[in-house]
C-alpha cells in the first residue's frame, strides 16, 4: 500500500544545524485513520556518495507513534559531511497493514559549523559505533575479552585432542595385551593336546625332526603289536616235545 504521510521538500540542509523533515498525512487512507489503530514510524538518513564518508546511519525517529500532533522529525544536528543523502522512512500498523518505504534524496551543503562532522581519523567499527567515538579504555577490554575468548577456545582443542589421543593409545594396548594373552593359551592348549607316549620316550620339543621321529617310533610299534598278534601257535605235537 502507498504510504499514509509525504515528506515535504527537503531544502536548505546545512552541516551542523538542525533539520526538520516536515512531512503531511494522507487522510484518503481509511484503515491508517482508524482510532483504534496504532501507527509508529521509524526513520533514519543513509549517506549517498560513499567515497566521501562511509555508510553511517543517522536515526531520526525509532517506533515513533503518529498522530495529527507529529508533522515532522529532526535532525540535530546534521553531521554528515557535504554530499548527496537520502531520508528513508518506514511504517507500521498495528492493523496489519503494509506500507511502502519512503525514500526522498536531498543534498546537505557545507555550513558555517563543522565541528560536528566526523574527523580523518574516525572511522566505523563491526557493530556499528564510531571508533573515534569508543574510550581508549573500552578498546582495551575489548581487545583482553577477544583475547581471552581465543586462548580459552585454544585450551579446549587441546584438551579435546589429548582425550582423543588417549583413547587411541589405550585401545591399541589392549589389542596388543589380549592377542599375546590368546597366543599363550593357544601354545599351552597344543601342548596339552600331545600324545602321552611322547613324554614317555623324553622326546620333547616340537620341528619338523621331532615329528619325523615320532612317526617312526610309531610305526615300529604297530609291526611289532601285529607281528605279535597274528603268529601262528605251533602245532600239538611239536609244543609237547617243547614242554617235555
Amino acid at each position: 500500500m502507498t504510504s499514509p504521510i509525504d515528506f515535504l521538500p527537503i531544502q536548505n540542509v546545512a552541516t551542523c544545524e538542525p533539520y526538520d523533515f516536515a512531512f503531511s498525512y494522507n487522510i484518503t487512507d481509511f484503515v491508517f485513520n482508524l482510532p483504534s489503530t496504532v501507527n509508529t514510524l521509524q526513520a533514519w538518513v543513509d549517506p549517498l556518495n560513499l567515497e566521501i564518508q562511509p555508510i553511517i546511519r543517522h536515526e531520526l525517529a525509532v517506533n515513533l507513534t503518529l498522530n495529527s500532533s507529529v508533522t515532522s522529525v529532526t535532525w540535530n544536528p546534521v553531521n554528515g559531511v557535504p554530499g548527496p543523502f537520502s531520508l528513508n522512512a518506514l511504517i507500521k500498523s498495528s492493523s496489519g497493514a503494509s506500507y511502502q518505504p519512503i525514500l526522498v534524496e536531498f543534498e546537505v551543503k557545507a555550513g558555517n559549523d563543522t565541528s560536528c562532522l566526523p574527523t580523518a581519523n574516525s572511522g566505523i567499527g563491526s557493530n556499528g559505533v564510531s571508533i573515534s567515538n569508543v574510550a581508549p579504555s573500552a578498546m582495551s577490554t575489548v581487545t583482553a575479552n577477544a583475547t581471552g575468548s581465543s586462548t580459552s577456545h585454544k585450551l579446549s582443542s587441546g584438551a579435546v585432542t589429548g582425550i582423543v589421543i588417549g583413547i587411541i593409545l589405550l585401545y591399541f594396548t589392549c589389542v596388543t595385551i589380549f592377542v599375546m594373552i590368546r597366543r599363550r593359551n593357544r601354545a599351552r592348549k597344543e601342548r596339552e593336546a600331545l600324545p602321552t607316549y611322547i613324554f614317555a620316550t623324553g622326546i620333547e620339543g616340537g620341528g619338523r625332526h621331532d615329528e619325523d621321529v615320532i612317526g617312526k617310533e610309531m610305526e615300529t610299534a604297530v609291526h611289532w603289536e601285529t607281528a605279535t598278534v597274528r603268529s601262528e601257535p605251533p602245532p600239538y605235537g611239536e609244543r609237547k616235545m617243547q614242554q617235555d
